[in-house]
C-alpha cells in the first residue's frame, strides 16, 4: 500500500484529505463518548460523564456499550461500591460494632461486605439524543435488583448529578431487596 506524503499535495488536495480524515474520525466517535458529553436539561451545569463518574458512592466505575438482539444501542454505567458503601451503613443505627444488628439481616451484612453494582443504561436514540432506559443494582452471589420500583429515573438523577448519596433508609432498601 503506498502512503500519502502530504508536503507532495497539491494545495486542494490537500483540503480535500484533510476533510476526508475529519469526516473518518468525526464519524467514529463513540455512543459512550455521546452519553459522557451530554447534559440532562435540569442539570446543565455539568455533563454526564462529569457527574456519574464521581458520584460519590463509587469506589470504582466502568462504561461500555453494546447493541440488543433488537438493534436498541445501549450505553452501560457501572458503579461499584464496596468502601464507600460500608463506611455510610455502617455508621447507621442498623450496626453495632461493625456487625448487623439483627441476626435476620446476616445476608445484608454479606452484601455490604462483598459490595454493590449499581447499574445505569442509557438508550442511545437514532437522532443522537438519549435516556435513561434501565437503573439496577446487584451483589456478587445475590439477584440483581431493578431500582424502578424506588424511584423514576429523575429521581436518581437527584441524587448522582449533584453528587450525593442515597437516603440510609433508600440504601438499606436496595440491599434488604436483594436478599429475597
Amino acid at each position: 500500500m503506498k502512503t500519502i506524503n502530504p508536503s507532495r499535495l497539491s494545495k486542494g488536495r490537500l483540503i480535500i484529505f484533510s476533510f476526508i480524515i475529519l469526516a473518518i474520525t468525526s464519524c467514529s466517535g463513540s455512543n459512550v463518548d455521546l452519553v459522557k458529553t451530554g447534559q440532562f436539561y435540569e442539570y446543565n451545569s455539568t455533563t454526564v460523564g462529569q457527574a456519574f463518574d464521581n458520584w460519590t458512592m463509587c469506589d470504582s466505575v466502568t462504561w461500555e456499550e453494546f447493541e440488543t438482539e433488537n438493534g436498541r444501542n445501549i450505553v452501560q454505567f457501572d458503579c461499584f461500591a464496596k468502601n464507600s458503601l460500608q463506611s455510610y451503613l455502617t455508621s447507621s443505627d442498623m450496626f453495632m460494632d461493625g456487625k448487623v444488628l439483627y441476626e435476620e439481616t446476616a445476608d445484608a451484612g454479606k452484601i455490604i461486605r462483598k459490595g454493590i453494582n449499581f447499574q445505569t443504561q442509557f438508550q442511545v436514540n437514532l437522532d443522537d439524543t438519549f435516556e435513561i432506559s434501565y437503573m439496577g443494582a446487584s451483589s456478587e452471589g445475590y439477584g440483581e435488583v431493578d431500582l424502578s420500583a424506588l424511584g423514576t429515573p429523575s429521581d436518581f438523577l437527584a441524587i448522582i448529578m449533584p453528587n450525593q448519596k442515597f437516603s440510609v433508609s433508600t440504601m438499606w432498601t436496595i440491599v434488604f431487596s436483594m436478599t429475597l
